[in-house]
């Protein structure tokens, strides 16, 4: 369990490291963006993880991530970051790697899915079907099918 994300906290303070940072001004309508480390922390991208695996249960959506990061040199944390909040929130996920910012996903008509984006300026991720190539991370707590 994660404590309660706050907005107030300075970088290079003992708050900054051990409690999550989000600053509530990257939530937009269509997706959410932040700086890094700014306006978001690495645990405060553990939390964003797993509220978006909650409420996908919440809502009866599947569990299922594919995550990818960009070019810049804090993009694997940060996609590490966010992976780690997912999986302790039961979701299936799967690494692609290296990929566009953002990237458009086409799923196959035999899957049922809604779509969840998320894009902030370091990592894209999308829920949906996970495609062939997408190595995945299970959490322990999915089971392999």
């Amino acid at each position: 369990m994660f404590p309660k994300p706050r907005a107030d906290l300075a970088p290079n303070t003992a708050d900054f490291e051990r409690l999550p940072l989000v600053k509530p001004t990257g939530f937009r309508e269509y997706d959410a963006r932040w700086l890094f480390p700014q306006d978001i922390n690495l645990m405060g991208l553990n939390t964003i993880g797993l509220g978006l695996a909650t409420l996908a249960g919440k809502r009866g959506v599947p569990k299922r991530f594919v995550v990818g990061h960009d070019y810049r040199s804090y993009s694997a944390q940060v996609k590490q970051a966010l992976m780690s909040g997912l999986l302790a929130g039961g979701a299936e996920v799967h690494d692609i790697g290296l990929a566009l910012s953002p990237m458009p996903i086409s799923p196959s008509s035999s899957w049922r899915w809604k779509a969840w984006r998320w894009s902030p300026p370091a990592t894209t991720t999308t829920a949906g079907p996970a495609s062939r190539w997408a190595s995945p991370v299970r959490s322990p707590s999915v089971p392999r099918r």
